[in-house]
């Protein structure tokens, strides 16, 4: 089965939950909000990733008023049997909407995500590795993304990337990237302490076991 959604970025919710912390960037947390409202409201239960295999386009939730799609796979049936289930989502509830295969953009990304998933070619993989880093940056905040460590460096250290990145980008994102490139030292601290207390639980489960295996000797 296949279920096809239709919304507006501005109408998927961001909803909060024990399962989203306030660390969780923009783009996560309406990601997930949306998937669990699919799930409850076609199958009665919360999103599980090993049972749905989930797929979306525009969804770029750093724009207000954009058309954007999800896409939730589920089964093994036979790639030209499967059925697919249309809606809309305004805010509130979904509505059945069949027109929407009958759209042929629709039609051309359907065909482009196989319902039976298959590796990546070799080719994608290099397309994708070859996708220069301002790009990529790019996108992430078009999509509301947080911007990884390693990239907000690359950027940093390449002042051309930067100045590309500003003409690009409407203002609030540029404004939403010098945030998180001023945030570099406190992200490196972050990660530091990370590694540090992991470091210090190692060590006492080591010590623990050394002190379990003496008593038993």
């Amino acid at each position: 089965m296949r279920i096809l959604v239709q919304t507006l970025t501005h109408l998927v919710p961001s909803n909060t939950s024990p399962d989203i912390t306030k660390k969780t960037e923009p783009y996560t947390a309406k990601l997930l909000s949306m998937l669990n409202l699919i799930c409850k409201f076609i199958w009665n239960s919360g999103f599980q990733p090993g049972v749905q295999r989930w797929y979306t386009y525009g969804d770029e939730f750093g724009y207000n008023n954009r058309m954007c799609f999800f896409l939730l796979d589920v089964g093994d049936e036979d790639e030209e049997k499967v059925p697919i289930q249309c809606y809309e989502w305004d805010g509130e509830v979904f509505t059945s909407n069949p027109t929407l295969l009958e759209s042929h953009e629709i039609q051309s990304e359907l065909n482009e995500i196989p319902f039976t998933p298959r590796p990546f070619t070799q080719e994608e993989r290099e397309a994708r590795e070859k996708t220069p880093v301002q790009r990529i940056v790019r996108r992430r905040l078009r999509k509301a993304q947080f911007i990884p460590l390693e990239e907000l460096e690359y950027m940093r250290d390449h002042p051309e990337e930067m100045e590309w990145l500003e003409r690009k980008v409407k203002p609030r994102f540029w404004g939403k990237f010098l945030e998180q490139l001023e945030g570099i030292e406190r992200l490196r601290a972050e990660e530091d302490e990370q590694r540090r207390l992991r470091r210090e639980w190692e060590e006492a489960v080591e010590r623990e076991e050394r002190v379990k295996r003496n008593l038993e000797g």
